[in-house]
């Protein structure tokens, strides 16, 4: 360890002047407390303290101005902290340091929640000191790489005290933005029941909850990634609700309810049920991961409603001008978050003729968001009056453009994407005027524009579809070869006569079956993809006919795998048995692995290509 004497001034804790003889003299007296400090060693640090050294608790040991506590904390050593906040007087405690950061700003930046603790029972004033910058420990914990365990308890010990006022002005909004981008939405609700002024407080760049959640769709389920069955878990387990400041109806908060408690249920049924549902939360885990989801979720609902709440006491001019300089029902729409779009629509109806408003359906084919479209698409008078004026010369004009955040191309292979911007320009198409078809942009009609402008995208799609096949077909020819010769070289050999000896067997059953339908499925699979090799790779074949191909292909191929290694079992059964009567068994959890290996690499394709072809994302939702 270096001198602290010798730092240079260039240096981020330098001191500003050269220090002078007397400073030398405390900093070497000090030295071995504040190398002591540095390593979090209290053995060493102990007899400055026990034998009451003057000024040891203030002493600034190093060169930037820091005490001992200063020093440890800052280096994270909880236990050191914790014993010298036991002795220090409450002042001591007090004391900053560079950038005038106290020890629970450094505990704060650290994530260190026992230390936290330790400093605020000692002297719950730490919480309302802020540094240079005006920042409380509370609004340093939530901006700089937070832990939910320590903002919610400096939340908790935070007051709204002077001299300071951490829940007001610009700061106030700093924290309230940060905590949404975080997630943390149980402490920005606690926050705003504790202050309701914090729902529309306004952050140093400009920023506001609503805005903030309307640009980031994670904190809302429909733009939440989940597989199958995390999905399914999402659906039908249900998680607690917590109480609402404000009373809102089941309609206004797009939450799941958890039904209520029936009172005639006994405690040992209750006791049961507790001990049951602990248990599948350790055998499945994911279950504690789609609860926390949809728990955050339905907070994020509510934080939605208590912000427009706060609206509408606000004359109409005001909020028009919040929603338009905020561009909420903008980010919104392009983002996909529906429950922003349709509570902000419930709350103030007229804000569909505002400026972004009016644009929804704009935004919602840009950035192809078929969860807005399907709000704004409906047969009213109102949408058809919004689709006139939604772009020009018309809407279709509007969808042979690509996507503008090009979202689509989170889809695992090239072919989804083409499909599904087909189906966007055939859905456009069949709900605009006939006339509007032949309408031109630049001398193009829309769908010339919609090949132009989707060349690129089409020979990626086909150039998939063609190394798909070819590598798909070359597995499922190799599979019709060896099951071909296998019904001619069956296994036990054949009599005289050219019976098959084991001909009345059952495993000799399964051999033949298995190996019949290995060699028809392997046969079908490469006739679908050798059509699709053959194909003219027109743009209309993208929508169904190559999609459609390629899925019976799939499951052609994986069938003639599954009943390929079902006969070799049946196969190594029949030569084994005399010898190893036990063979049966361990062949057919071997033979399995592959099947199951196919499937597992495989099903999310087979999965996304059947929903994209078969499903339909284009379904009418209503606002009102």
């Amino acid at each position: 360890m270096r001198d602290v004497s010798d730092e240079s001034a260039g240096e981020p804790f330098a001191p500003a002047v050269t220090p002078s003889e007397e400073e030398r003299t405390r900093y070497n007296y000090y030295r071995p407390l504040y190398l002591a400090a540095l390593e979090g060693n209290w053995e060493a640090a102990d007899g400055y303290f026990r034998d009451n050294v003057p000024d040891a608790f203030f002493a600034q040991i190093s060169c930037t101005g820091m005490n001992a506590l200063l020093v440890a904390s800052c280096n994270g050593h909880t236990k050191f902290v914790e014993m010298l906040v036991e002795r220090m007087p409450e002042k001591a405690l007090e004391m900053p340091g560079p950038g005038g950061y106290t020890a629970l700003h450094h505990a704060a930046i650290g994530g260190n929640l026992k230390m936290a603790i330790a400093l605020i029972r000692r002297n719950p004033q730490l919480t309302q000191i802020t540094d240079n910058g005006g920042k409380t420990p509370l609004l340093l914990a939530v901006s700089i790489f937070p832990e939910h365990k320590l903002v919610a308890y400096l939340t908790r010990s935070t007051t709204i005290e002077k001299p300071e006022i951490p829940f007001s002005g610009c700061m106030a909004g700093d924290l309230m933005v940060n905590l949404t981008h975080m997630g943390f939405h149980d402490i920005s609700l606690y926050l705003i029941r504790r202050e309701p002024n914090l729902a529309l407080a306004t952050s140093s760049e400009g920023e506001t909850i609503l805005q903030v959640l309307a640009y980031e769709p994670a904190h809302f389920h429909d733009e939440t990634k989940l597989n199958f069955w995390e999905r399914w878990i999402y659906q039908y387990f249900a998680v607690p609700d917590e109480d609402d400041p404000f009373e809102t109806s089941d309609q206004d908060l797009v939450v799941e309810k958890q039904s209520e408690t029936n009172e005639a249920k006994t405690q040992v049924y209750l006791c049961v049920k507790q001990v049951l549902w602990r248990t599948i939360k350790k055998l499945v885990p994911c279950i504690n991961k789609v609860q926390e989801k949809k728990l955050s979720h339905q907070r994020a609902c509510k934080l939605v409603h208590l912000c427009l709440h706060a609206l509408v006491d606000y004359d109409e001019l005001k909020r028009n001008d919040y929603f338009d300089n905020q561009k909420i029902l903008h980010h919104a729409a392009c983002c996909g978050v529906v429950e922003i779009v349709t509570a902000s629509f419930r709350y103030f109806p007229d804000l569909i003729f505002s400026k972004h408003g009016s644009q929804i359906l704009k935004n919602a084919i840009q950035y192809r968001q078929e969860n807005i479209f399907n709000l704004a698409c409906k047969s009213t008078a109102l949408d058809k009056m919004l689709a006139t004026v939604c772009f020009e010369p018309s809407i279709s004009h509007l969808v042979a453009e690509l996507p503008k955040n090009r979202e689509l191309a989170d889809h695992s292979c090239a072919s989804t994407e083409m499909q599904r911007e087909l189906q966007w320009f055939k859905m456009i198409d069949s709900i605009q005027h006939p006339r509007l078809k032949q309408l031109k942009k630049e001398g193009k009609t829309a769908f010339q524009c919609f090949l132009e402008n989707h060349k690129q995208m089409r020979e990626n799609a086909e150039e998939w579809m063609k190394d798909t096949s070819n590598s798909s077909m070359l597995v499922s020819t190799l599979i019709a070869t060896v099951v071909f010769a296998a019904a001619f070289t069956v296994p036990g050999g054949n009599n005289e006569q050219g019976i098959p000896n084991f001909l009345n067997d059952t495993s000799f059953t399964v051999f033949v079956y298995s190996d019949a339908l290995a060699l028809f499925s392997s046969v079908t699979a490469i006739l679908m993809f050798l059509s699709i090799l053959t194909s003219s790779y027109k743009e209309k074949d993208f929508l169904r006919a190559l999609p459609k191909r390629m899925l019976i292909g799939l499951a052609s191929l994986f069938f003639a795998i599954a009943t390929m290694m079902v006969a070799f079992g049946a196969g190594l059964a029949i030569v084994l048995r005399e010898r190893f009567k036990w063979v049966w068994g361990p062949i057919m959890f071997l033979a399995s692995f592959p099947a199951t290996l196919f499937i597992k690499l495989q099903l999310p394709l087979f999965i996304e290509m059947v929903q994209s072809t078969y499903g339909s994302i284009f379904r009418r939702g209503k606002i009102w």
